[in-house]
């Protein structure tokens, strides 16, 4: 069984093909395989991690709870449901 990477994204970019994390790009999506195929300690030698990306939801409701502030919510026009979420804001700011 093999222990390398079982995927990887296959990025095309101004017309050449490159490896997500990779620099080095090709002509042709078969230059590319070719080229790990036949060379695998080239490989990445680690996934690419990256950063959660955080809900649209969830970053608007911490902007709003930093603008107004925890204790004016109740101020504001909104509807229960939207009040409820908004105080429900987990973290301290």
């Amino acid at each position: 069984m093999a222990s390398g990477p079982t995927s990887i994204r296959v990025h095309f970019q101004a017309g050449r093909f490159h490896l997500d994390g990779s620099r080095e790009t090709f002509d042709c999506l078969f230059e590319l395989l070719e080229h790990y195929v036949a060379a695998p300690r080239r490989m990445l030698g680690a996934p690419l991690r990256q950063r959660r990306v955080r809900p649209l939801q969830e970053l608007c409701r911490q902007r709003i709870v930093a603008a107004v502030g925890r204790e004016n919510l109740a101020r504001i026009p909104l509807n229960p449901v939207l009040r409820d979420y908004l105080s429900s804001f987990p973290f301290q700011i």
